[in-house]
């Protein structure tokens, strides 16, 4: 754990940043967006938890909320996350995607106060491009990848829960 504490702290040394401690673990928010994104990362014991905001590791902290084991779009997608792994990652893909287009609106803002030459140009690349990709990724709920280096092999699993899974009952790996 202090090796990768040093590592991210290198690697963040230039972002601006708050720290917190609850129930006893250090949450460092990195302010994003003029601090209108906050996204989050904790180390507990071996484990290194990021998150879209502190909030989300506040919660886990104090288990408040269900577990995610349990989760149903969790259990859909999950593709050996909870057996030793490099790399687990689980996202779920909406409030993601909302996020991105609240970032894209506050940067196409900026860039019209500032240079409205640019900003002109970069709206069509906001309106014709991004926000398209955007609305074609909402038919995707939830994504969890799983990255194993064991003897000299890499095993990466990936798994997309499409929008209509949940009725249909089916992932797509």
């Amino acid at each position: 754990p202090d090796r990768v504490r040093r590592l991210i702290e290198t690697l963040m040394a230039d972002l601006p940043r708050t720290r917190e401690t609850i129930n006893g673990v250090e949450v460092v928010a990195i302010q994003a967006g003029g601090g209108l994104m906050q996204p989050s990362y904790a180390l507990v014991n071996d484990y290194l938890i990021i998150a879209d905001g502190r909030d989300q590791i506040e919660e886990m902290l104090a288990r408040k909320k269900k577990r995610l084991v349990r989760d149903p779009d969790f259990v859909e997608v999950n593709n050996g996350l909870l057996q030793p792994s490099n790399v687990v990652l689980f996202v779920r893909l909406h409030p993601v995607i909302e996020g991105l287009r609240h970032l894209v609106s506050w940067v196409g803002t900026i860039l019209a106060i500032r240079d409205p030459a640019v900003a002109a140009r970069s709206k069509i690349l906001i309106d014709q491009a991004i926000m398209p990709i955007l609305d074609g990724l909402e038919m995707y709920r939830a994504k969890a990848v799983r990255i194993k280096n064991e003897n000299n092999e890499l095993e990466i699993r990936a798994t997309m829960l499409m929008e209509t899974d949940r009725k249909e009952g089916s992932s797509h790996e």
